[in-house]
């Protein structure tokens, strides 16, 4: 048996696009840490580790939710599982 001949199965649908979603939503959600430095500059009125409670949570969440292999159950949409977070 060759390599060539080894076939692997194709990726499902939902497990590509959770791989192309999680890393725009971690790009994202990475970029509010721009809220952490704008209340430390005094560019909005709140506290600094307020904000940076709410945005480690955010982050701490996503990252843990989309690197987990088993985040998705197979046959679940990808669209629901947006739908939730957005939510």
């Amino acid at each position: 048996m060759f390599v060539s001949d080894v076939v692997t199965p194709p990726v499902p649908l939902h497990l590509r696009q959770m791989e192309v979603l999680s890393s725009t939503l971690t790009i994202i959600q990475c970029a509010a840490l721009l809220d952490i430095v704008h209340a430390a500059i005094g560019f909005v009125r709140s506290h600094v580790f307020v904000t940076t409670l709410q945005v480690g949570s955010r982050i701490a969440a996503l990252i843990g939710i989309t690197q987990s292999p088993a985040a998705i159950p197979p046959k679940r949409p990808i669209t629901l599982s947006l739908g939730r977070w957005i939510l």
